[in-house]
């Protein structure tokens, strides 16, 4: 058997538990859960700015609408990638 075969059967067979049960059996992660959370949100809010100031930026631009849409497909590719993950 191939490597990526066994891990293949080892991803397929392993138990996932719900969240619920997962925070009952380690408690002790609830403290950490929530300041991970809090983190996300400040860094996803900060994002947020970032980027709603770049696509002003780019609606204020004196240029051709090819020119502001090829911006604002960046700030997709780039930016809102970001936010995503």
């Amino acid at each position: 058997m191939k490597l990526e075969d066994e891990e293949r059967e080892w991803r397929r067979s392993r138990i996932r538990l719900p969240p619920r049960e997962l925070m009952t059996a380690f408690p002790e992660a609830k403290p950490i859960i929530r300041e991970k959370l809090k983190e996300y949100e400040e860094k996803k809010e900060e994002l947020d700015r970032s980027i709603k100031d770049k696509l002003d930026r780019i609606a204020a631009m004196d240029t051709d609408n090819f020119s502001k849409w090829f911006y604002r497909e960046w700030v997709k590719v780039t930016d809102i990638q970001e936010v995503l993950k």
